[in-house]
């Protein structure tokens, strides 16, 4: 009867070590498996792109402005821009309602942000807060206008974020997205909780949901990835790309020549992985295109800061006309950005350079001797002396020697 038992424990002993070792089977090859999830968007009507600096955001949204009739939210991180400044004035001394959040210690712009709220601060109808005890940066850039239109921008409400720099605007009336923003800013305002507000599909939100919805959007690229940002620096998403770049996804990545750390994390990617340092139009704003379906754009930087500690904005889009109007801008700022490399091959003996052009001598040795001057659009030299038999007007992407 003992040994019965004893077989009984036995058998069963054994069941529970091979339940155990088929449930644990995914597990243990779980760093090998990248797990993809759906991000559930909506379709957005009655919204607009606006293109800048091709298009006049500072006229743009003045005109927006210039509809409130009861009261305008406005959440930024820089606001020195004048005209946009007096519109506040002049609308709150015709009764609408402004309430602002703005940083109070923003990077290299403390002193823009505090003139700003001098002036703002003492006019009737103008209420101003800022939340630094609770992020490490107030880093949103949207606007709210009588809970009916929404504005989420990439840009800062200064001279340059308006009139000069690479950044975007979307406007929507969508009732559900510019409901949930309405509640956003006023949980901000009033320092309350957000995680108890449930926010729109479409909506972006650092430190809430940004890191999830921007490691999702890259995880389930199929063909290929176009991005713009100002900085780069966050390890996951670096590593994710370089991931998704070994699965023969193609990627293009536009950053600010301006940021002196763009050129050093630039190393971190893997060779396949294209990038351009621009310089004009300045590159601020955070941009991902996923196989041309899906799109992201808002506040939101690559980096662990502005994903898991500040207050960030952006918005996720499906529409064909937004995603082939911000991509027909990233192949131009791309291809008006080319920059020259010339691959050697021992054939080429010396290299002359000037402001206006660039000549590559090819060793006497060589069959077809000659040289080759590569100069930029803009010049236009007058006289052109040939030692053989090729000259370029413009610069190329690369010589092949």
């Amino acid at each position: 009867m003992n040994i019965i038992k004893k077989e009984i424990k036995i058998k069963k002993l054994i069941e529970l070590l091979i339940l155990i070792i088929i449930f644990s089977l995914p597990f243990l090859f779980l760093k090998n498996i990248t797990l993809k999830s759906k991000i559930e968007i909506k379709n957005i009507e009655n919204g607009n792109l606006y293109v800048l600096p091709e298009e006049n955001g500072e006229k743009i949204l003045l005109n927006y402005l210039d509809s409130a009739k009861k009261e305008v939210n406005i959440n930024i991180y820089l606001l020195s821009n004048k005209n946009i400044i007096e519109k506040i004035k002049s609308l709150a001394k015709n009764n609408v309602k402004i309430n602002i959040i703005i940083e109070k210690e923003p990077f290299g712009g403390g002193y823009l942000n505090y003139k700003t709220v001098s002036e703002l601060e003492t006019q009737k109808n103008i209420e101003i807060k800022n939340i630094i005890n609770i992020y490490s940066l107030n880093h949103a850039k949207y606007i709210v206008i009588d809970n009916k239109i929404s504005i989420i921008m990439t840009s800062n409400l200064t001279g340059s974020g308006l009139n000069s720099s690479r950044d975007f605007i979307f406007v929507t009336k969508n009732k559900e997205i510019t409901e949930s923003l309405n509640n956003l800013f006023r949980s901000d305002f009033e320092i309350k909780y957000f995680w108890e507000i449930k926010s729109h599909e479409n909506l972006v939100i650092s430190p809430i949901n940004s890191r999830k919805i921007l490691e999702t959007l890259i995880n389930n690229a199929e063909n290929c990835l176009e991005l713009y940002a100002e900085n780069f620096n966050d390890e996951k998403i670096i590593n994710l790309l370089n991931k998704k770049s070994e699965e023969n996804i193609k990627i293009k990545i536009i950053l600010s020549e301006d940021i002196s750390s763009n050129k050093n994390i630039t190393k971190k990617f893997n060779e396949n992985i294209e990038i351009k340092l621009i310089k004009k139009p300045y590159q601020h704003s955070k941009v991902i295109i996923v196989d041309k379906k899906i799109m992201y754009i808002g506040s939101v930087n690559f980096s662990m800061q502005s994903m898991d500690q500040n207050r960030e904005v952006g918005i996720i889009l499906k529409e064909k006309e937004f995603i082939e109007k911000i991509w027909n801008i990233f192949y131009k700022d791309w291809n008006n950005n080319l920059s020259i490399e010339i691959i050697f091959n021992n054939l080429i003996s010396h290299i002359h350079s000037s402001f206006t052009s660039l000549s590559t001598f090819f060793n006497k040795n060589y069959k077809s001797k000659f040289w080759v001057i590569i100069w930029p659009k803009t010049y236009k030299p007058s006289i052109i002396q040939k030692s053989g038999n090729l000259c370029c007007s413009c610069f190329s992407s690369k010589i092949f020697i």
